[in-house]
């Protein structure tokens, strides 16, 4: 079997063993397809794939070149449902690449809880191709981030499998849980880890409160976008305009003036989920 894997990352090898040292925020946000969260769930996509050939492929590829050299596609997905993103461009790629598909990782993103976002025209093209591209018609090629995800589609005459985000496959360790929770119950020191970094989105309270919480108890906070906020952590404030400067300083408030915010984020108290992995 000889499968193909597409990510949206962009050179990401070339990246880290080369670039990523002294990548300035546009590099590193091109080369994790502008959130370095796409990190994680690639390398589980990758690490759970078994096949003879396992290779990358991309989006612009010759059709007729990649049907002569794989039998299967996979494409690691993040949260793209939605009415933020028009996915028919897949729609009209995977119908040249003419392969059976394989999409892991398909996550729903709505405004408000319980509602089920708007769907463009061009995804519902994506999700109904996506059933002529079975290995077999009576089962779903589709695994999801969770139920939400699965019900959306499920509306739009589309099947899938709730298995989660990938990211969580990472560790090949069958017992993996239960060692987090041995650690938790037996630490001496209470330390909080948070994954969020969106100023942006309409619950900016709790942006702000995942904030203090890190402060509080010593942790980190992991980024994964806007590129403000990487542009923060590599010290490269001053090239955020004065528009964002205004949303990040009411958002951060609580740290203090522009120094202060700036300071914080740049003194290694934010890292992105990249360095995380690594």
């Amino acid at each position: 079997m000889k499968i193909g894997i597409i990510t949206n990352l962009i050179h990401i090898d070339r990246f880290v063993k080369s670039e990523m040292a002294f990548a300035d925020s546009k590099r590193w946000m091109s080369a994790t397809g502008g959130n370095t969260g796409n990190t994680a769930f690639v390398e589980g996509v990758k690490k759970i794939v078994k096949a003879d050939v396992v290779r990358e492929v991309h989006w612009g590829d010759n059709p007729e070149q990649v049907k002569k050299a794989y039998d299967m596609l996979i494409i690691c997905c993040a949260n793209q449902i939605g009415a933020h993103v028009d996915l028919g461009t897949w729609a009209d790629r995977l119908r040249a690449f003419d392969l059976p598909t394989i999409f892991i990782g398909l996550g729903a993103q709505s405004n408000s809880v319980g509602t089920h976002p708007e769907i463009p025209d061009g995804t519902k093209r994506l999700l109904e191709l996506s059933k002529q591209l079975r290995t077999d018609s009576s089962v779903s090629n589709i695994i999801t981030r969770g139920s939400f995800t699965s019900e959306v589609i499920e509306s739009c005459g589309v099947d899938s499998n709730p298995f989660g985000c990938p990211s969580q496959f990472i560790s090949t360790e069958l017992n993996v849980g239960q060692k987090c929770l041995e650690h938790q119950t037996s630490t001496k020191h209470f330390r909080v880890l948070t994954a969020a970094g969106n100023p942006w989105h309409p619950s900016s309270v709790l942006e702000k409160t995942l904030v203090e919480l890190v402060n509080q108890y010593q942790g980190d906070y992991v980024i994964q976008h806007p590129e403000s906020l990487i542009k923060l952590c590599l010290n490269e404030g001053s090239t955020i305009d004065s528009k964002q400067q205004e949303r990040l300083k009411t958002v951060y408030n609580s740290l203090g003036d522009w120094e202060t915010i700036t300071s914080w984020w740049c003194t290694f108290r934010g890292c992105s989920k990249l360095d995380a992995l690594l």
